[in-house]
């Protein structure tokens, strides 16, 4: 890892270059809605896949219809699809916005929770929207939104080697606060696990990272949970080395969505004879954004060139029924109420041209 003065050099130079430009749509609407923290976790969840033009005024709209998570979870899901469109995946956003209100009332008193384990819980939440909604709601200054972009751009910059984002979040985060005493100790653990042997006196390990250093993982996961830090808790279990541990582990870095963890831990099972394995998706699905299997993006490539079940049948050597199973797949993850839809969204998401 570079120095982290290179991280605040780059920082301000592109804090530099943005002067002047709109913030964000999240951000327009957390300044103008006093750092809500419902609404700015409602925007955020419109906002995956959006023009920010398209998330302020889909979200200006929803508000004004019902501004707290007990009226929107009275909304009808065809209401809230109207009053959202044209977000992208605006069907599966309306289920789940209506999904999360519900949560909120019944689990959380109405209330958006304001820790990262809670957040995670709600129907269409993950990471990256978990920690938008602490740093703009709670005004966490512990939290650094992480996506597919910033891993890799962070990667190429020699910030991080990190094999995922939850990886690079956490590593970033390690970078920005290298002075503390327990990212030294994160350090150190991190070091244990390559193999590297620390000498007694160069041990300033406390909390959690003791007792991994010492070799009580079990414990550490037990700490780490504690302090709401679910991907550490993972690599301490990892780290047991048993199948035991292994296998609660590779639950929660799923859970996490950390496939690159997860893959190894998937690895160290297979190395010790585990059997019945959970699997994930297929990199092929998780290559584009509806994740599609390679079989549906081929059969709605045909869709695309206007070609019916029949037809698709004979070509892929198929039965129509196992044609029309994939279709129908197809509209439910695409959100669509027609091939017309389906093939219109897949345009818009760029999934392919159409020939």
């Amino acid at each position: 890892m570079r120095n982290p003065q290179d991280v605040e050099r780059v920082m301000r130079t592109l804090g530099r270059a943005i002067t002047g430009m709109d913030l964000p749509a999240v951000e327009k609407i957390s300044e103008s809605q006093s750092e809500d923290p419902f609404q700015i976790l409602i925007a955020t969840l419109l906002s995956a896949r959006t023009q920010d033009a398209t998330t302020h005024a889909a979200s200006t709209r929803l508000f004004k219809r019902a501004r707290t998570p007990r009226t929107m979870a009275r909304l009808d899901v065809k209401e809230i699809e109207t009053l959202i469109y044209p977000v992208s995946f605006y069907r599966n956003k309306a289920r789940h916005v209506k999904a999360c209100c519900k949560m909120l009332v019944d689990r959380y008193r109405g209330r958006v929770p304001s820790t990262m384990d809670d957040l995670v819980t709600l129907p269409g939440v993950g990471r990256k929207t978990a920690n938008l909604v602490l740093i703009l709601g709670f005004k966490s200054g512990q939290n650094i939104c992480v996506d597919t972009h910033v891993h890799r751009i962070s990667n190429r910059l020699g910030w991080v080697q990190t094999p995922d984002p939850e990886a690079t979040e956490q590593a970033l985060v390690l970078a920005v606060n290298v002075e503390a005493s327990h990212d030294i100790a994160n350090l150190q653990a991190w070091r244990k696990r390559a193999g590297i042997i620390e000498p007694p006196h160069a041990l300033a390990a406390d909390g959690p990272n003791k007792l991994e250093l010492a070799g009580e993982y079990e414990a550490a996961a037990a700490a780490w949970k504690e302090l709401e830090r679910p991907y550490e808790a993972a690599l301490a279990l990892a780290d047991m080395g048993t199948e035991a541990g292994l296998r609660r582990s590779l639950e929660l870095l799923t859970s996490l969505d950390a496939r690159a963890t997860a893959a190894l831990v998937t690895r160290r099972l297979r190395s010790i004879g585990a059997r019945e394995i959970p699997r994930g998706p297929r990199p092929t699905t998780r290559g584009n954004p509806a994740e599609l299997t390679a079989r549906e993006l081929e059969i709605l490539q045909l869709l695309v060139d206007g070609l019916r079940n029949a037809t698709i049948a004979k070509r892929l050597f198929l039965s129509e029924r196992t044609v029309e199973k994939h279709v129908s797949s197809i509209l439910r993850k695409l959100g669509a109420g027609s091939r017309a839809a389906a093939v219109a969204e897949a345009k818009q998401l760029g999934l392919f041209q159409a020939s």
